[in-house]
């Protein structure tokens, strides 16, 4: 008798966990706010295919981290060893 009312109150437990079948992504700025390291750097310009610019940054670049904030605006740093930031 326990190892059925053990067994029905498993299921039930189980049963009445549902998970929420709406999974949205939300595209918006606050929602793309991070930091950020450049992987590839391309381009399209019209007819053409696309190109891959990565080459033409430099190391400093590369390793520099874009800040992107939830008010629009965006920071650059870079390791101590480049001069810029």
């Amino acid at each position: 008798m326990k190892k059925a009312f053990l067994a029905v109150l498993l299921i039930s437990v189980f049963a009445s966990c549902k998970k929420s079948k709406s999974n949205s992504c939300e595209v918006s700025v606050v929602a793309m706010a991070g930091n950020y390291k450049l992987t590839k750097y391309s381009a399209k310009i019209t007819s053409q295919p696309e190109q891959d610019l990565s080459s033409t940054l430099t190391s400093c670049e590369k390793s520099g981290v874009y800040h992107l904030n939830a008010d629009k605006s965006a920071t650059y740093t870079n390791e101590a060893s480049c001069a810029d930031n």
